[in-house]
């Protein structure tokens, strides 16, 4: 089983799902939440995948998060899919 403990310090923070595979390739980012087996996509060049990976892995804010998402999606798109992965569980 995997766990993840926050602390009152990482509150407000947006962390990628222990619960996650994730594949990067030339164009695109796939990550896949395996407890309720949904996929997502974003066409991403591999440098840009890692940075975003990192970010989630050590806790990002939501103003960091959009400003990353933003360098790949337009401002319409960003919040749309923060929310469309928070409710596919590849976001805490």
């Amino acid at each position: 089983m995997m766990f993840r403990v926050y602390s009152k310090e990482q509150e407000g923070n947006f962390y990628l799902s222990p619960y996650t595979d994730v594949f990067i390739d030339n164009e695109k980012l796939v990550i896949r939440q395996t407890l309720y087996n949904c996929i997502v996509m974003l066409k991403a060049a591999p440098d840009y995948s890692n940075r975003l990976l990192n970010a989630l892995q050590q806790g990002v804010h939501e103003s960091v998060l959009f400003k990353l998402l933003n360098e790949v999606l337009d401002n319409e798109e960003v919040e749309k899919t923060v929310n469309n992965w928070m409710c596919k569980g590849v976001l805490e």
